[in-house]
């Protein structure tokens, strides 16, 4: 009888090792990332007079994948969207009493916190405002420093233990 609730005892202390080993495996991936893909666009939505705009519809559109997202301002005329990954977009701005208005080139870089502010203009629905130009780069919401490294530089970078006088072949014939 008591070799049997040794045996159990132990049991359950490998079945507790188990369950902890199994939640540890399954949690620990998700913050082992170094880098992320991501960033973010927050903005406001104001009218001409420069007063918020609540409850406005705000559509972003990832324009090299096709993918929207959806949000309304708040009663500070306020939206974010976060996570967004990397890439080109365009945002619409809907609200009754005032001309669809459209902002494109929008491009997200790597951990970019975008600052969008829209400007609607009255009118009716049926009217659309574009905005093709993109919005400033300067970024004043955080003191972090980032910068996008193309393709170009990371190629003409030395590597460790390679010569520098050996370079990589460019162009179309590689």
């Amino acid at each position: 009888m008591g070799h049997d609730r040794s045996k159990f005892s132990r049991l359950r202390v490998f079945s507790y090792l188990a369950l902890a080993t199994l939640s540890f495996l399954l949690l620990a991936p998700r913050y082992a990332h170094g880098q992320v893909d991501e960033g973010a666009i927050n903005g406001t939505v104001v009218d001409s007079t420069g007063a918020v705009v609540p409850n406005a519809q705000v559509t972003l559109l990832n324009t090299d994948q096709g993918i929207t997202s959806e949000a309304r301002t708040d009663a500070s005329g306020g939206y974010s969207f976060s996570p967004v990954r990397i890439g080109k977009y365009t945002i619409t701005v809907t609200a009754q009493g005032f001309a669809k208005t459209t902002q494109k080139n929008i491009t997200v870089n790597v951990a970019q916190v975008l600052q969008v502010n829209i400007q609607l203009k009255l009118g009716a629905a049926t009217e659309t405002v574009e905005v093709n130009t993109a919005p400033p780069l300067l970024q004043t919401e955080e003191a972090s420093v980032g910068q996008v490294i193309g393709q170009q530089e990371v190629n003409s970078l030395p590597l460790n233990g390679r010569n520098f006088t050996f370079r990589r072949p460019t162009g179309p014939g590689r």
